[in-house]
């Protein structure tokens, strides 16, 4: 039992629950569809739609929260209570009628009016016309002029025959009560004062400064049908000079009763403006006081607006700060030098560094692998020291600084060190042309060489050549140079044989900054005498007593013995049938040993030894082939090679000895 009732009271809660229409999501209520939802809450989220446009209705709702859209056509909505409209309404709803889009009762709690958007278009938040209005006091009312059209919904919500959008939200009898829900604040339908500021400026040197001053002209017009009488202006924020107008008759104009001067304050240069607005008031025919306030009509989008005139301030301003520096040294920047500092002196004690890591404001920051940088607060000035092999420009900082007012102003710093040009040095066979590309060792910082800007150079940096443009320089008895892109190549006369003079070079980037001078060296090398030499020792290795068709192992030990690698070393020996025995090629000074087998025939071991010799051949690097016969023993003796061959004597028998007679003794 307990469960079952557990089980009802969820089910209640699933048919009375909050209803959220969600994103990407749409309800549509068709024709003669009528959704109770039982004084719940209905929501549309963002990016959902409630689509009432063919006639369906939502009833007892306690609060309808537009995030979304409602198109609402022919629907309604009846029995609501509270209605928050945060999103889109196309048009404007009914709320008078035999099918009104909107109801609003008490069933479901009490009515109230909120929401950001302006449903009724008349340039005033829903929010503002409802609940914010009521809490004005003043006894206003939701629906101000009772017409059965809430504020929120009425173009005229006062009903004094003004729109809404034209009155706006002013209040110039300073009642308490906006001008669009006063019926008696229509002063500015029959009297209109604008106000103009002009700054003076006194010492005409651009800026406002203390003391100096804004004068103000006003154009009085009467707008009404009927004569004004004894018109007046204040202004609380100026000083008004000028007399009462007698007389304005209907449509006339005045612009020379009335002007007012405003001396600038500390506190304007601080606000870099001065705003005020004067009030006039009027007598009508009747004997009636009409009053409005001013209106600035550069702002043709207010009615009745304060007149702000911003002031030329010498604002305090930093700028980012360039410097260019030899490669490798330590940059010393004056980043104050250029500043504006305003009205207020700067405080150079404030100036600190931005650390980019975690924001912090710092006298010292160490950029890893590029260097330090360091502020020094007695003069302003901050210095970057490179780490030591660093190249490159380092990454921009930013720096701030505060002035005397507290107000704080920051810019960065930018170090562009010229690309560096590294020496290069050929070696080389002399007499050889030589290209060499300069620039492949050398070192940009933040931007790539121009290739088109290398130039020959003396040891100054003065550009040598033809026409004095860096791209060819003949040097008398030696050859001649010549540049193109990132190569230097020298074409050496045909009977020169040294080697050539120092020259040097640079190059720019694309920025336009000049590397330092370089120097190409090319050092011309003398080939030695090629020296080739072979040598080749074969000895033998066999049983100490051999028969026919037994084996014997040659071994052939090859060496290099000359100053350059042979390549396509062989060993051939025709006595044993070997030809072609590949060595392979040998460096200087090394060895290699090969090896082959010959079978013993009759023949030999009826000459009882072998007699022979290899010869091992190679090919220098000029083709120059070389060769040696071998020797048993040494490199540098050609003697064969005398393999004996012993044959096992048979073993002679041992005679068996004839045994003596024993001599019969006489008897």
């Amino acid at each position: 039992m307990k469960y079952l009732q557990i089980l009802l009271f969820l089910l209640l809660q699933l048919l009375h629950a909050d209803v959220i229409v969600g994103n990407q999501n749409i309800e549509r209520l068709n024709v003669d569809v009528i959704k109770d939802i039982n004084c719940q809450n209905y929501t549309i989220s963002k990016g959902g739609l409630l689509d009432t446009s063919n006639g369906g209705v939502l009833r007892e709702v306690t609060t309808l929260k537009i995030n979304g859209t409602w198109i609402y056509g022919l629907g309604q909505i009846k029995e609501l209570g509270t209605w928050i409209n945060n999103g889109t309404v196309a048009i404007k709803p009914t709320q008078k009628g035999k099918t009104p889009n909107l109801q609003f009762t008490t069933l479901c709690g009490p009515i109230s009016i909120l929401g950001t958007s302006d449903t009724d278009g008349d340039g005033i938040s829903d929010a503002t016309e409802g609940d914010n209005a009521v809490a004005l006091g003043h006894h206003i009312k939701l629906d101000q002029d009772g017409d059965g059209i809430y504020n929120f919904l009425d173009l005229d919500s006062d009903n004094d025959g003004v729109a809404d959008i034209d009155e706006g939200t002013g209040d110039n009898d300073n009642d308490g009560i906006p001008n669009y829900l006063d019926v008696f604040d229509k002063g500015n339908n029959y009297l209109r004062l604008t106000k103009i500021g002009l700054f003076n400026d006194e010492n005409h040197n651009g800026y406002a400064e203390p003391g100096e001053s804004i004068l103000y002209e006003f154009n009085i017009t009467n707008r009404g049908d009927m004569t004004l009488y004894n018109i007046v202006i204040n202004d609380n924020n100026a000083t008004v000079d000028g007399h009462a107008i007698d007389t304005l008759s209907s449509g006339e104009s005045n612009t020379t009763a009335f002007t007012a001067v405003h001396i600038i304050t500390l506190q304007d240069i601080m606000n870099e403006k001065v705003s005020n607005q004067a009030s006039i008031k009027a007598i009508d025919a009747s004997g009636d006081e009409i009053k409005t306030t001013s209106d600035d009509p550069t702002n043709p989008t207010s009615n009745n607006d304060i007149t702000v005139t911003q002031l030329p301030i010498q604002l305090f301003k930093i700028f980012d700060t360039h410097a260019s520096a030899s490669s490798k040294a330590i940059v010393n920047i004056d980043v104050l030098e250029n500043a504006k500092q305003g009205f207020f002196d700067i405080n150079i004690s404030t100036l600190r560094i931005i650390d980019p890591t975690n924001a912090e404001q710092t006298l010292k920051l160490v950029v890893d692998g590029e260097g330090t940088w360091n502020v020094d607060i007695h003069t302003g000035h901050i210095y970057f020291t490179p780490k030591e092999g660093y190249i490159g420009d380092p990454t921009p900082i930013e720096y701030i600084v505060t002035n005397t007012q507290g107000t704080s102003a920051s810019a960065f710093i930018y170090i562009e060190y010229p690309p560096v040009a590294i020496d290069d040095i050929w070696k080389g066979d002399r007499d050889s042309i030589v290209s060499i590309h300069v620039l492949e060792n050398d070192k940009i910082t933040s931007q790539a060489f121009d290739v088109n800007s290398l130039v020959i150079t003396d040891k100054n940096g003065n550009i040598l050549g033809i026409d004095h443009q860096g791209k060819e320089l003949v040097v008398e008895n030696e050859g001649i140079w010549r540049v193109v892109e990132n190569t230097i190549t020298f074409i050496p006369e045909d009977d020169f044989n040294d080697e050539p003079t120092l020259i040097y070079y640079k190059v720019k980037d694309t920025h336009g900054d000049y590397t330092n001078i370089a120097k190409v060296h090319i050092d011309y090398t003398i080939q030695p005498v090629e020296i080739p030499a072979i040598a080749i020792i074969k000895t033998a290795s066999l049983n100490a007593y051999t028969n026919v068709g037994d084996t014997i192992t040659y071994t052939f030990k090859v060496s290099n013995l000359g100053n350059v690698t042979l390549h396509d070393v062989r060993v051939d020996d025709a006595r044993i049938n070997v030809e072609d025995l590949i060595v392979g090629d040998l460096a200087v000074g090394s060895s290699k040993i090969v090896t082959a087998t010959y079978s013993i025939t009759a023949e030999d071991m009826i000459q009882k030894s072998i007699t022979n010799q290899a010869i091992a051949t190679g090919i220098a690097p000029s083709g120059v082939a070389v060769a040696d016969k071998s020797d048993n023993n040494s490199n540098y003796e050609d003697d064969k090679t005398i393999t004996k061959l012993t044959i096992q004597a048979t073993p002679t028998p041992t005679p068996t000895a004839t045994p003596t007679p024993t001599a019969t003794p006489t008897p």
